[in-house]
Parts: structure tokens; C-alpha cells; sequence
């Protein structure tokens, strides 16, 4: 925050930016203010997001002021003058309010979790220097939406020579580019980010080996002057809170959709077993699946596209196919979800993802291919038939006359 005095003597048909060679995206306009909203010949305040201002060291970097008019000059017009005078502002405290309304949401509403499901180490033996960014450190991680906490039993086989951390609202794989984690291990419970420990606090005595414990993480957002500000971040073991709930600003730590469980440092033999709170009534994947341009039919021959929405990606990608539930004599679909028709007929097709969790379905879609309607059988069948029915009418015929002869 800071102010600006525009003398009296300036044109106020310019525009005002406000840019730093550390973010391209400075010179959209939402940096730009016009100098139709500004007062000439006094003081006004200007309010800026710090983090599109911040250098690699984490400091503020030099930043440009450029007063640009919205009209041309030409060569022996004068340029409107004046001068700019810029002086800081004193700040009052900054009150942080956390949103009222999120969730905690259960395990089994961000992974289509149904029952326990565990997860063994694969160290073979302990180290400090264990890679983070290694694949087979993720158990599971949902991938297309950020949530404000996450709420699930866990349940450790050996309290020795284990480690393993939740992360909420990452951007990626690797934790240690954004998002907050909740660190447990043999000796203690952490919570923080890449960059910062923000609780670290003793191992609960309450946590026993292969006993179910509640683990209930919050990751809700902040606001400052009713702009989001940050996360407030805080973590609860069995129902006690574990050290104080804080402040993680969006300056000071990248956030995205990734929510997962990492084993790390994990043994040989000692598994991680997570379960839900309370179970979900409808499964955290779903599948959309649509046609182009929503159509519903398709010509002999021709071929119509598909595709499938999925809501609850998880990071290891869903293996996704699509296949016809009845009807695969009128058509054929093929990997890419294309649906080719060979006959007059109709064929109701899905979409059906596979992954650790289960096989889950997408609705179903019925296309008309040609006319719609299989062509009658023709040949001998239909010739025998006419023939029983002429055979049938003159034996009804000979009963007649026989009856008559016989009342004569």
C-alpha cells in the first residue's frame, strides 16, 4: 500500500501501471488504474498484491510506474506536464478472518474409498536423505479440486520405523512445491510447508500400534480487507488439537488441487491403513459421458465422437475404456471413444474407468444408427409359412362341404 499525489496540472485521460519484470501478468489490467478515478492535486491510495511483486529471494523487486496518455501527440503539441509525488502509508493491523463455511471433508468424499484400504513401506532400510520426490512415495493423491480439510482413521502396524505425511491442496507431486503437509513419524507430529515447520510437537501418547486413530486436518481459506489472503491451517489427533492453528499466506506457499498420502521412510513390513470417518453416500468418482455436439444418431458407415468427464482424477490416471453395453451388431467403438456404425439398428454405449478403488461407470447413451430399425428376416421361412396357412384354409374348406353332405 502506498500514495500517490498527481498535480493539478495533469491531463487525467492517462492510465496508470503498475509493473515488475518478476510477473508477465502485471501488465493485464487489473494493474492498470485510470486516471479518470484518480484525484488531481491530492493524495490517493494505492493497493497492490504483494506476491505479483516478489523476486526469487522472496523480496519485494523493483517495481515500474508508468503513466502513459490514452491519446497521440503530435510533433508540436505539448505533452500535458506535471509531477508525482509517492510517500508510504502507516498501516493499520491486518485482521484475518477465516471463512465460516468449510468443510471437513471425510476420506471417502475426496478418494472413492469404501472400507480400510492399507499401504506397505518399500524402504528396505532407514534414511534422512529419503528422496521426496520419488513416485512410489504417493499412496493416493485426487488431483482436480482444492478441499478445506480432510478428516480419516488411520491405523499404524509398527510405531518403530515409520513415516508418512498427509498434504492438502498441493500443486503437484512433489510436496515441496506447494500445499501443506501433516507429518507423522516415530517420534512426532508436524505440520507446515516446503519452507516453513509451523508445529512440531511430540508423538500422542494416545497413538498405539495397530489401534485406529482420528487424524482431522483443516486447510480453510483466509481473508484480509475481503481479499483471500492465505490458508488457515490446524490439525487435531483423536479430537486434541496438536500445537496452535496458523496462518499460511498465499505469498509464502503455492497452493493447488492435490491432496494425497505419502509414505515416507516407511519399512519393509510396517503398512498404513486409512479408512473413513463416516463412509460417503455416493462415491467420490464420477464419469460424464457425452457425445460431439450431443448428437444421437449416425449414418451407416460414419463415425461419431465421444468423450467422458471424470470428477475425482486421482494420480495414478484412471484406465479408462468405453464399451458397448448392448447392440454391437449396428456398431463398433474403439479405444478413442469414436462409435463407427455397421448397420440400420441401435446401441447403447459407456464409459467405464478402472483403478485402485474399484470400477466405476458413466451414464448410458443410446445412438440410432441409419434407420433405427433391423431389416425382417426374408427367405424360406416365409414361403414354408404362406404354404402351412393355404394348406390350413382348404382342410377348412373340405370340413365345410363334408358337413354339408352329411346334413343333406
Amino acid at each position: 500500500v502506498f500514495r500517490i499525489y498527481f498535480s493539478e496540472t495533469l491531463d487525467k485521460s492517462f492510465s496508470f501501471w503498475i509493473t515488475s519484470s518478476t510477473n508477465p501478468r502485471v501488465w493485464e489490467a487489473e494493474n492498470m488504474v485510470s486516471g479518470l478515478t484518480l484525484t488531481m492535486g491530492g493524495w490517493n491510495e494505492i493497493r497492490v498484491p504483494v506476491g505479483d511483486y516478489l523476486g526469487r529471494d522472496g523480496k519485494i523487486a523493483p517495481i515500474a510506474f508508468t503513466l502513459a496518455y490514452n491519446q497521440s501527440f503530435g510533433p508540436n503539441e505539448d505533452v500535458p506536464g506535471g509531477y508525482l509525488l509517492f510517500d508510504t502509508v502507516k498501516l493499520r493491523e491486518s485482521v484475518k478472518v477465516v471463512d465460516e463455511n468449510y468443510k471437513i471433508y471425510d476420506i471417502s468424499e475426496i478418494i472413492p474409498l469404501s472400507g480400510e484400504k492399507t499401504y506397505s513401506g518399500e524402504l528396505d532400510s532407514y534414511s534422512d536423505t529419503f528422496d521426496y520426490n520419488k513416485d512410489c512415495n504417493i499412496a493416493f493423491a485426487r488431483t482436480d479440486k482444492t478441499f478445506t480439510g480432510m478428516k480419516v482413521k488411520v491405523k499404524v502396524s509398527d510405531l518403530s520405523r515409520f513415516s508418512f505425511y498427509f498434504v492438502l491442496n498441493g500443486t503437484n507431486k512433489y510436496f515441496i512445491d506447494g500445499g501443506v503437509f501433516f507429518w507423522f513419524n516415530n517420534d512426532s507430529v508436524l505440520m507446515g510447508t516446503a519452507t516453513k515447520t509451523y508445529v512440531s510437537e511430540p508423538l500422542p501418547e494416545s497413538i498405539r500400534a495397530n489401534e485406529e486413530f482420528t487424524v482431522e486436518m483443516t486447510c480453510a481459506p483466509y481473508y484480509v480487507d475481503g481479499m483471500k489472503a492465505g490458508n488457515y491451517v490446524a490439525l487435531k489427533v483423536g479430537g486434541t488439537e496438536i500445537g496452535k492453528g496458523c496462518f499460511v499466506s498465499n505469498a509464502s506457499c503455492n497452493f493447488g488441487g492435490w491432496t494425497g498420502l505419502y509414505l515416507h521412510n516407511t519399512m519393509k513390513g510396517v503398512n498404513v491403513t486409512v479408512a473413513p470417518v463416516t463412509q460417503a453416500a455416493e462415491p467420490a468418482i464420477s464419469l460424464a459421458l457425452s457425445t460431439s455436439l450431443n448428437a444421437t444418431s449416425i449414418a451407416v458407415g460414419e463415425s461419431l465422437g465421444t468423450k467422458v468427464k471424470v470428477t475425482g482424477k486421482l494420480y495414478k490416471a484412471d484406465d479408462i475404456k468405453y464399451v458397448i453395453v448392448s447392440g454391437d451388431e449396428y456398431a463398433e467403438i474403439d479405444a478413442d471413444g469414436y462409435i463407427t456404425g455397421k448397420a440400420d439398428g441401435k446401441v447403447i454405449v459407456k464409459a467405464v474407468a478402472t483403478n485402485d478403488f474399484g470400477t466405476f461407470s458413466s451414464n448410458e447413451i443410446e445412438i440410432t444408427v441409419g434407420k433405427g430399425e433391423a431389416p425382417k428376416k426374408k427367405g424360406c421361412g416365409s414361403s414354408v409359412e404362406s404354404g402351412i396357412f393355404a394348406i390350413l384354409g382348404l382342410a377348412g374348406l373340405a370340413t365345410i362341404m363334408i358337413k354339408k353332405r352329411k346334413g343333406e
